[in-house]
């Protein structure tokens, strides 16, 4: 029996490279953990190939456990980074703050303008490979140089 006649085909159209959804799976960048309140970044982010899971509730409240869990060894979105830069070292995080920022721009679409900038700096300073023990403190210039980057440790 041919494919077209009813076979079994290991593969199905959403798995295959060719379709849409399968090129984001394969051509993510990374992966980060965007904070209560910032979806249209998240959106955004997302739709610039990089893998976001959402945060339910406020990060900064998060318990030990929990942050163990769905953080450690990722990089976090937050524009409240509270007791998270206490437990970056610890928990394996890398830090990306947003309070230095005029304004967070709430656009979901690719054109968003703080998640250029986030884009932007995990690119020019490589931090898909540092991931954590960092604060990076991101400068409304959107100039790599005067991002604040701190490293964090016990």
């Amino acid at each position: 029996m041919g494919r077209g006649e009813g076979s079994a085909d290991p593969v199905s159209q959403a798995d295959s490279p060719s379709t849409p959804s399968a090129r984001r799976r394969v051509t993510s960048r990374g992966c980060v953990v965007v904070d209560l309140g910032l979806d249209g970044v998240a959106a955004a982010l997302e739709q610039r190939n990089i893998l976001v899971i959402r945060a339910k509730a406020p990060l900064a409240l998060a318990d030990g456990e929990w942050r163990s869990v769905l953080l450690s060894g990722r990089l976090v979105v937050t524009a409240s980074p509270g007791d998270l830069e206490h437990d970056a070292s610890s928990f394996d995080i890398g830090i990306i703050s947003l309070r230095r920022l005029e304004e967070i721009d709430r656009d979901p679409s690719v054109k968003n303008r703080t998640a250029a900038l986030i884009s932007r700096a995990i690119i020019d300073l490589g931090l898909w490979s540092v991931r954590h023990g960092f604060l990076l403190e991101l400068d409304p210039s959107g100039a790599t140089e005067r991002h604040l980057f701190t490293p964090l440790v016990d």
